[in-house]
């Protein structure tokens, strides 16, 4: 396990069973996706600009749903007792008898093609997550392409959050997310700005599963 201190990330392993259950159910729609034309993207933000919002597809994971969201609240609880957000945010506008009780929003897969990518973004909730399920590339043969050296200034492929320090200022914590990732799980605040960056020079897919967490409405009751 590792945290990331400069902006509140908490990054863990899937442990093997519910990495492979995930990867079984993903099997079972990729080959659809793979069938689909090259041009059509299932980044959501993409196919807004491509379809007409009421055919907007959001991927769900019925199957294996409980055994992320079980790893997903281990680390949340991990996350607290490093850093402390929740109780820094909530703590001056109620009162907790018991620990908080969370509930889902929805979970959702991303699903990419070389040279899509997904802009500067938070979540809604109080916390999200991403899972690294298929990186179909090593990070240095993308920082070793053209596109790389001409456009992106070895960003190319890179997960990035972007947060203020404490001068005010802004400042980029770059992940290297290739294929030594695939079974990695993040954490972190819903409100902390993120992007990824498009790969290229391979046909494959770029799969990852996001997803975010709020408070439950029975925190008030």
């Amino acid at each position: 396990m590792n945290f990331i201190e400069e902006c509140n990330v908490v990054i863990d392993h899937l442990d093997a069973f519910s990495f492979k259950m995930i990867q079984n159910e993903i099997r079972e729609f990729q080959n659809l996706l793979l069938s689909t034309e090259s041009t059509q993207s299932h980044d959501q933000v993409y196919a807004l600009a491509q379809r007409n919002i009421e055919e907007l597809q959001y991927f769900q994971l019925p199957k294996t749903k409980v055994l992320i969201q079980n790893k997903v609240l281990e680390l949340i609880q991990i996350h607290e007792r490093k850093f402390q957000c929740f109780n820094r945010i909530f703590n001056h506008m109620v009162s907790f008898a018991n620990a908080p009780i969370y509930e889902f929003e929805r979970i959702w897969v991303n699903v990419q093609r070389q040279g899509e990518f997904i802009p500067l973004h938070q979540h809604s909730g109080v916390y999200s997550f991403v899972i690294w399920l298929q990186i179909p590339y090593i990070i240095n043969e993308q920082h070793n392409n053209d596109f790389n050296r001409i456009l992106h200034k070895d960003r190319t492929s890179m997960f990035e959050f972007v947060h203020i320090d404490s001068f005010g200022k802004l400042q980029n914590t770059r992940l290297p997310v290739d294929k030594t990732w695939e079974g990695k799980i993040a954490v972190f605040p819903a409100e902390l700005h993120h992007q990824v960056y498009p790969f290229y020079n391979t046909d494959d897919l770029r799969i990852s599963i996001s997803g975010n967490v709020r408070l439950s409405p029975k925190n008030f009751i």
